[in-house]
């Protein structure tokens, strides 16, 4: 599990997101209420979905609208694919496969953010453990 987890507010501007996944070179992140409850995902292709619709409002000479300053939470994906700190890797394969999704976020029983699971963790602790049954 990935616990060093970039998160941001859902109440960020989208400078502040696309900041965040081009330094981070991250292909989305997580985005949380105040509380740390995960609420969505953004991802650079949300942030290029918004800005097409911008552009293609500026060359018709359209009135921009609240859009304009439109904040994390107004182009996120609302969906959140978490699992439970506590659910074993089964669990977790079954998830991600039932899902069709390359990861997963983690949560406590608090549904906190506490981190993410990929198919890659999943394969390299399994590599680990047949390393060390040599």
């Amino acid at each position: 599990m990935e616990e060093s987890l970039f998160a941001i507010d859902g109440s960020a501007s989208l400078l502040e997101a696309c900041e965040i996944l081009t330094t981070k070179k991250l292909n989305a992140v997580p985005v949380t209420d105040e509380e740390g409850h995960p609420i969505g995902v953004i991802s650079l292709s949300d942030l290029l979905t918004h800005a097409r619709d911008y552009f293609e409002a500026a060359a018709l000479d359209k009135p921009q609208t609240k859009k304009d300053a439109a904040r994390v939470s107004d182009i996120m994906t609302p969906a959140v694919f978490a699992v439970l700190a506590t659910d074993n890797a089964c669990h977790v394969v079954k998830e991600l496969l039932d899902m069709n999704v390359q990861q997963l976020f983690v949560v406590d029983e608090k549904n906190i953010l506490i981190g993410a699971i990929s198919a890659f963790d999943i394969l390299k602790k399994t590599t680990a453990d047949c390393h060390g049954a040599h």
